[in-house]
This record gives C-alpha cells, structure tokens and sequence, in this order.
C-alpha cells in the first residue's frame, strides 16, 4: 500500500476511535498508547481468526480425528483406559496423540491443531 492511502486509512481509522494512534509531534512517529493497546488487540484477533480457521478446516475433513497432545508419559498412565473407555462411545473417532513439550501442547490449543492437550499446572494458554 502507497504512504497516501495507508495515512488516510490510518486517519480514518482515528477518527471513528476517537483517539491518537500515532505520535506525530517530534521527528520520529511512534505509537501513543492507545496505538499499543491496538496493537495487541489486533494480534489476539488475527490469532483467533486463524485458530478459527484451522479448527473450520479440521471440522470439514470427511474422516473427523480428535488430537491430543501431550508429554511422553504425562498422562500418569490413564490414557489406555481413557482412550479404551472413549472407544466405546458410538460416536468415538479416531484419536492422534502428539507427543511435544509444555508450551508446544498450550500453542496447539490455542492455535486449533489440538482439540485436547494433557497440562500441568501453572499453564497459562
């Protein structure tokens, strides 16, 4: 996008939030912090919009799976009973485990490529 039309989209986009997003008054610009908090906003939604992608496609396959992620042996040996008790439920569908650190298993999960991850606390996802 050319300088004019990003500065006027910019601008628009000031005006219809009522505040500064960029600090105009030295030589350098930077972002007031309205400008931040944007910022962060925007890249929480641009995250979730993405997830919600992934999770879109993974729910439109014509062969379902359900995805768990988890730590070798961080299941503290339930998961055979858990998956063989799953099984029987009419509906059950095919479960892929994906064996991968702690903050691999909260990324998936927020990203979507895990319906279900095993977690210890204190996780933040």
């Amino acid at each position: 996008m050319a300088q004019p039309p990003l500065s006027r989209a910019i601008q628009k986009l000031e005006r219809r939030l009522g505040v500064a997003l960029f600090d105009r008054s030295g030589r350098r610009i930077s972002l007031t912090p309205a400008g931040e908090v944007l910022v962060r906003e925007a890249a929480k939604v641009l995250d979730a919009v993405a997830a919600a992608t992934v999770r879109t496609r993974r729910a439109g396959r014509a062969v379902p799976r359900l995805v768990v992620a988890m730590k070798a042996g961080g299941d503290g040996g339930l998961l055979p009973e858990i998956l063989a008790a799953y099984r029987t439920h009419p509906d059950a569908v095919e479960v892929d485990l994906v064996l991968c650190a702690v903050t691999e298993r909260a990324r998936m999960l927020r990203d979507g490529t895990a319906d279900v991850a095993f977690l210890h606390s204190p996780t933040r996802i």
